[in-house]
């Protein structure tokens, strides 16, 4: 499945096995019922203060009342915040 971690994959694939091994209707066995669906998914990754700062911004700005070199403008300021290559 495209997109989806390997290990969300495999856990999706074990627990149909297991469902599809029991009789339609009965209730799911105990174990499928307190496995930790998202205990396997990755911690989200780290944003720094410019980078929250950055998203702070962009959220703050209302995109129709700039002109486009003052758009412009923000978009530079928002790269050096970042520390990204202005090209």
């Amino acid at each position: 499945m495209a997109g989806l971690p390997t290990d969300v994959v495999t856990l999706a694939r074990a627990t149909l096995d297991e469902l599809e091994a029991h009789k339609a209707g009965a209730a799911p066995p105990a174990a499928l019922v307190t496995t930790p669906v998202l205990a396997a998914a990755p911690a989200a990754p780290a944003v720094s203060v410019a980078e929250t700062e950055t998203l702070r911004t962009l959220r703050s700005i209302t995109l129709d009342t700039l002109s486009p070199r003052a758009a412009l403008d923000v978009l530079y300021a928002l790269k050096d915040r970042l520390g990204a290559p202005v090209s």
